[in-house]
């Protein structure tokens, strides 16, 4: 029998990118949460877990957007965040899942010194976030604490991926982002990838190559 895989956010620039897998890992099979599944109710989040029993949970969704979302609604970003992130990681710890793959973000880092510095996932919570960004990057910062205490007191087969501005088909492209914007296109083409770590500096990825960390 083949083993299931709940990838949420499926319509997301990372979620919607493993659709492309499907041909490589046809053994496997692909369940994907879009929208319409609102992970900040714990109910429904829990009933839809049991009900697609999945073995694997690879957690992409997240309530995000540009800058005028994360000056505007800052608690929105926060509450609903970190909501769906603990919903998802208590409703597969319930149902058994193997294993559960969260996904952080390089905006949760300090640019404090630099535009761009080398960080490494001992960096997570050092410094303060940009100011125009904090309320979805404490969210996020909130995984690693999250993973660290389900894998102490459950034992559960958790971890972490942080993976650095990604860019793809289904990306969001936010009106007052202009410069963010045209630097994505230039990533988009040299199709250049590498993860925050400390021997990283690349700021951006294409959203194909970044699924090989998971």
């Amino acid at each position: 029998m083949s083993k299931t895989i709940l990838v949420t956010g499926g319509n997301g620039v990372l979620g919607s990118a493993f659709r492309t897998l499907y041909e490589k890992y046809s053994d496997y099979k692909f369940v994907y949460w879009d929208s319409t599944y609102d992970l900040r109710v714990w109910d429904s989040t829990r009933w839809q877990m049991y009900m697609i029993n999945p073995d694997y949970v690879i957690h992409c969704a997240a309530v995000s957007g540009g800058v005028g979302i994360s000056k505007d609604h800052p608690a929105t970003l926060l509450r609903d965040n970190v909501r769906m992130d603990l919903n998802v990681l208590e409703a597969a710890r319930q149902c058994g899942v193997e294993k559960v793959i969260m996904t952080l973000s390089s905006g949760m880092y300090t640019l404090e010194d630099a535009e761009y510095i080398k960080l490494s996932e001992d960096d997570i919570h050092w410094g303060p976030p940009h100011e125009s960004n904090y309320a979805y990057a404490f969210a996020k910062r909130l995984i690693e604490p999250m993973i660290r205490s389900y894998r102490q007191e459950y034992g559960m087969n958790v971890i972490g991926l942080v993976p650095n501005g990604i860019f793809g088909e289904n990306d969001y492209f936010s009106p007052e982002g202009v410069a963010d914007n045209v630097r994505k296109a230039q990533h988009r083409i040299h199709h250049t990838c590498s993860f925050i770590s400390s021997k990283s500096t690349e700021p951006s990825c294409f959203v194909e190559l970044m699924l090989k960390g998971c």
